[in-house]
């Protein structure tokens, strides 16, 4: 069982651990690198820095630079205090330019605690404070002890459940999901690498190209040194892919090593990394919509990716994200109910109309197609025919997505399938909706068609293409919804 953080008295102005210095100084140190870094290049590679007198002048300077380092780092450590006052959590930090952060506790989506390998050797984590609304964490607390950034946790999620901050409620002993070695094997071997090989090949085509060009001009027969050969460019390809695989294994493993699942009463708590250990909890009442997804490599082996849709989480850094890794499709029911039951599909579905596929192939793939092929014919000749196959694979996923887009309205929440080449599904209860747009291009008008943006405080969602008359009913309905409907969003 995961213990009780021991209670602590908020209102007292609150310091980071003496550890926490370390950290300060290794922040402030990058933070003046990056605006003073052009300066220390032109000195290291000065041709006048080897005499005496300009030499002992670079030494000063590197003392200096250091002492300030160390000064700055002492200073901020010890003008950095937060507390808890009139449930905000108010944060005071600076010597000469004194800064206030103040934050309601109401508006924190979610704490996020991180261990970095020197985190871990110093025996102390970093919480980031995520805000709906923000693009990037609202705040950190660089050093903290585990049971404070817990009992902080703890404090956050009482206001919800409208509970002292003590009563924060146990995780289960066995966690719901548990990732092992060979599910790492399983999502890293089943990961997209099509988009990642295209440009890592490319970059590795254009250094082999330069190379080419460079050894033609200086000798005849280059044949023997860059062989163009079948085997050669097998091998090319053999290796790009090689890389591209060992580069996703080893971002999943970093992100996902011995990654854990619990639930409480009012959320999930999750548990992972390797070289970066992080804990989030997700309360249920920050989510705004669910999806699952799962190219279909994956979707053959019922591997899927969850992510849970908090507020702003459209907005924050892709480290923030909440991404759950599915290992089995069972487990999709478990961590989507508690948050909205999973219908099923037996009400008739509102579907995209064919035109769609028509329009997306016109706007988005020949006319692109031939400004690409006209921009870099003069360069390419020939070649530049290849940027044909964006019409090819536009059009292909674009009837793709018509043909397997599924939308099931019901009274309580939006159930949707936008598949193309993989499979992707979305759930929305109404309540969580701010507002919904009915657009219409001019074909739109003629045909009765129109595209739908439902928003939400985690993003949008758009519903392309659709009958006039089922945008007419779903606009309604989500506006009553909206107005009549007293559950809170967050």
């Amino acid at each position: 069982m995961e213990p009780i953080p021991p209670p602590y008295n908020w209102e007292t102005p609150q310091r980071q651990p003496i550890t926490g210095l370390v950290v300060v100084f290794i922040k402030t140190f990058w933070e003046i690198i990056k605006r003073v870094w052009p300066f220390f290049l032109w000195m290291l590679f000065d041709n006048q820095k080897d005499k005496p007198d300009e030499q002992d002048k670079f030494e000063l300077l590197v003392v200096l630079f250091i002492a300030l380092t160390v000064v700055s780092s002492i200073l901020k450590f010890l003008y950095f205090r937060f507390q808890i006052i009139n449930e905000e959590l108010i944060i005071h930090k600076g010597w000469l330019k004194k800064t206030t952060v103040i934050v309601p506790l109401h508006k924190i989506q979610t704490i996020h605690i991180e261990q970095s390998f020197l985190h871990q050797f110093l025996g102390i984590v970093k919480a980031g404070i995520d805000t709906a609304g923000s693009k990037k964490t609202e705040v950190s607390i660089d050093a903290l002890h585990l049971s404070m950034a817990k009992a902080l946790q703890a404090r956050v999620q009482a206001i919800d459940k409208q509970e002292t901050p003590t009563a924060a409620h146990p995780m289960q002993a066995l966690p719901l999901l548990r990732l092992s070695g060979k599910d790492l094997l399983r999502l890293s071997l089943s990961a997209n690498h099509i988009e990642a090989f295209f440009i890592l090949l490319s970059f590795v085509y254009g250094v082999y190209d330069n190379l080419k060009r460079v050894s033609e001009n200086v000798i005849t027969d280059t044949s023997a040194l860059l062989p163009d050969t079948l085997f050669f460019i097998s091998f090319f390809i053999l290796f790009t892919l090689c890389i591209t695989v060992l580069i996703s294994t080893t971002r999943i493993v970093l992100k996902f090593y011995d990654y854990k699942v619990w639930q409480q009463q009012a959320g999930f708590y999750i548990k992972g990394g390797l070289t970066s250990l992080k804990e989030q909890f997700v309360p249920f009442s920050k989510v705004q919509y669910i999806t699952w997804r799962a190219n279909w490599v994956r979707k053959q082996l019922g591997l899927w990716m969850l992510e849970y849709k908090i507020a702003g989480s459209d907005e924050v850094k892709a480290s923030q994200k909440v991404e759950v890794p599915i290992t089995q499709s069972a487990y999709i029911a478990t961590l989507v109910t508690p948050y909205a039951a999973i219908p099923g599909t037996a009400a008739d579905p509102i579907r995209i109309h064919a035109s769609f596929v028509y329009r997306r192939l016109l706007m988005v793939g020949f006319l692109p197609a031939l400004v690409l092929i006209a921009g870099s014919w003069f360069w390419w000749q020939e070649k530049a025919l290849i940027f044909l196959l964006l019409p090819l694979f536009v059009g292909l996923k674009a009837a793709l997505l018509q043909k397997r887009f599924r939308l099931y309205a019901y009274s309580d929440l939006v159930y949707i399938n936008r598949s193309s080449y993989g499979s992707t599904y979305t759930l929305l209860p109404w309540y969580k909706l701010q507002s919904v747009s009915l657009q219409q291009n001019i074909y739109q008008r003629k045909h009765n068609l129109a595209s739908l943006l439902l928003y939400t405080a985690s993003g949008n969602i758009s519903l392309p293409y659709i009958s006039l008359e089922a945008a007419h009913a779903i606009v309604n309905y989500a506006l009553y919804q909206v107005e009549a409907n007293e559950r809170p969003w967050m």
